[in-house]
């Protein structure tokens, strides 16, 4: 286990199996070199400033170090209606509206087929993700290219969770 914390003195928490580096969950070289040093990820909690614009940040920049079936899970995601964290209802900028935007395109990329049970007759209606037209999608619907690695997103009380593809 690993934590990130900007106190300097939380590092006194450290044990045998948990480690704690301290930086700021908005810096770039420091999540870099946090990324070289212990990625890929089973799973991320985002328990940082709860400023919406630092969450979106750091989910932007983390996510594709989450390895394939892994989880990352946004915490306190009722910031988004503070104003003093940079939410509001409805505020485009807010981490709930981040991550509804991202609801369509977990949804966009399928499409439905029909095949048949092997060794049976039967004929099921399928939803199926056909990755190789993918990237032309991308780029003709201004996707971000997150998209495209969910599986799902799981709004909770306050918590938002996502399984990586």
């Amino acid at each position: 286990i690993f934590s990130i914390d900007v106190l300097p003195e939380c590092k006194q928490y450290e044990e045998e199996r948990i480690t704690i580096e301290i930086g700021s969950q908005t810096d770039s070289i420091f999540l870099d070199r946090l990324c070289y040093k212990y990625a890929p990820f089973d799973m991320i909690i985002d328990d940082g400033s709860h400023i919406n614009s630092d969450v979106i940040y750091s989910f932007k920049h983390l996510f594709e170090y989450v390895r394939s079936g892994g989880v990352y899970i946004v915490e306190d995601a009722s910031t988004s209606y503070w104003p003093d964290y940079g939410g509001g209802i409805n505020k485009k900028e807010s981490t709930i509206e981040y991550f509804k935007t991202l609801i369509d395109g977990v949804n966009f990329f399928g499409e439905f087929s029909e095949r048949t049970i092997p060794n049976t007759k039967e004929i099921v209606n399928t939803l199926y993700r056909k990755d190789k037209e993918l990237i032309e999608q991308i780029q003709r619907n201004g996707y971000t290219g997150i998209d495209v690695q969910i599986e799902s997103i799981n709004f909770l009380n306050s918590i938002i969770i996502i399984i990586k593809r």
